[in-house]
């Protein structure tokens, strides 16, 4: 089965601590909270998945290192992150 690629660019802010995290090429898109703070960008065109935002990113994980976020990728995988 051949598997399409799709780059991952992550970025810190950490005058802010804002987590930023974009799947592929930088595009329009419009967020969705999917929990506090934890904002997934999508593709206004087909809904796909092509970025997540993390406000308070060491709050909310560095500092409870066993709280992990799951969600649906554009090209229909499944990113599972315990470990920040």
């Amino acid at each position: 089965m051949d598997q399409k690629k799709i780059d991952v660019t992550i970025s810190y802010d950490a005058k802010n601590d804002v987590l930023y995290c974009s799947f592929g090429e930088p595009r329009e898109a419009y967020s969705v909270e999917s929990e506090d703070g934890v904002f997934i960008r999508r593709n206004p065109d087909d809904d796909t998945t092509v970025g997540v935002t993390v406000v308070d990113f060491q709050k909310k994980f560095l500092e409870h290192p066993d709280k992990s976020l799951s969600f649906p990728l554009s090209a229909g995988l499944l990113l599972h992150s315990s470990q920040y």
